[in-house]
C-alpha cells in the first residue's frame, strides 16, 4: 500500500554521505511500512471478499447495482464497495445501500455527507441523530437532509442515514472522530475505515426512515460488521509499534 508523505528532505550542506543515508532511510520508510504487515493486508482481503459477496437478496428486500460516481471511485481508492438500490416486494419505497471501505483512514475523510453531497450542488436542510438497530443490536448513526433545484425548477430531496465502522474505535458518526484517527499514525490509519449510508428519495419523516433503515438492515449479513470492526493487530501505545 503506498503512502502519501508531505516530507521534504532538504539536504543543502549536508555531507554526501549523510544524504545518501537519509534517501536509503526515507525509501525503505516508505516502500516497507508496518501498515504492509500481513495480517493487515489478510484482514484488508477479507473484507474486499466479503464485499464483493454482499447478497442481492435479504429477506424480502431485493438490490440492483448503481453505479458509483467515477470521482468517488478515484477519490477514494475503495478498497471494496457496494452501490445498490434495495426494494421491499410489494411496497412502493426503496433505499440506495453504500459501503464503502478504504485501506487508510484518511482516504475517507472526504466521503461525509455534509462535504460530499453539497459538493455535488446539494444544500444541507438539517442533521440528527437517529437510532437504527442492526442485527437487534439499536446504534447511533446520524440523518442528513439535503435539497437542490432540478433542470425543471422544482425542489428535490433526499435524506441520508450514515456511520464509519473503524478496527478499534466502533461505531462513528462525526468526521472530527474520523480525522483523530487519521492523525494518530500510520499504524492507526493503515487499519482502514468503512462507511455505510443509507440514501433515501424525498424528505420522509423521522420514524418511516427508521422503520425503513432497521428493515432493511434486520436483513443485513452480520458478519459484515464483524469484519469492520475487527482489529487484526495491537497497538502499543507506548510505542506506537505493532504487535501481531
Amino acid at each position: 500500500m503506498k503512502l502519501r508523505s508531505s516530507q521534504r528532505f532538504r539536504i543543502g550542506r549536508v555531507a554526501p554521505g549523510a544524504s545518501l543515508a537519509v534517501l536509503i532511510v526515507a525509501t525503505i520508510l516508505v516502500a516497507n511500512p508496518n501498515s504492509d504487515a500481513p495480517a493487515i493486508k489478510s484482514h484488508h482481503e477479507h473484507i474486499a471478499r466479503t464485499l464483493d459477496e454482499f447478497p442481492y437478496a435479504m429477506g424480502t428486500w431485493v438490490g440492483v447495482d448503481v453505479d458509483l460516481p467515477t470521482t468517488a471511485l478515484e477519490i477514494l481508492r475503495p478498497n471494496g464497495f457496494v452501490s445498490r438500490r434495495y426494494s421491499r416486494m410489494g411496497m412502493p419505497h426503496s433505499v440506495t445501500l453504500g459501503i464503502v471501505h478504504c485501506e487508510d483512514v484518511r482516504d475517507m475523510q472526504s466521503h461525509y455527507p455534509p462535504r460530499c453531497y453539497p459538493a455535488g450542488g446539494w444544500s444541507e436542510q438539517g442533521d440528527q441523530p437517529i437510532m437504527v438497530a442492526i442485527n437487534q443490536e439499536p446504534i447511533e448513526m446520524h440523518l442528513y437532509r439535503f435539497k437542490r433545484l432540478t433542470q425543471g425548477g422544482l425542489d428535490e430531496y433526499i435524506s441520508v442515514v450514515s456511520v464509519f465502522v473503524a478496527p478499534g474505535s466502533g461505531l462513528l458518526t462525526e468526521m472530527a472522530e474520523l480525522e483523530d484517527l487519521g492523525a494518530q499514525g500510520v499504524h492507526k490509519s493503515a487499519l482502514g475505515v468503512a462507511q455505510i449510508q443509507l440514501v433515501f428519495n424525498g424528505d420522509p419523516a423521522t420514524a418511516e426512515l427508521q422503520e425503513q433503515a432497521e428493515g432493511l438492515f434486520k436483513e443485513f449479513p452480520s458478519s459484515v460488521i464483524a469484519s469492520f470492526m475487527h482489529n487484526p493487530l495491537s497497538i502499543n501505545t507506548a510505542t506506537g509499534s505493532i504487535v501481531k
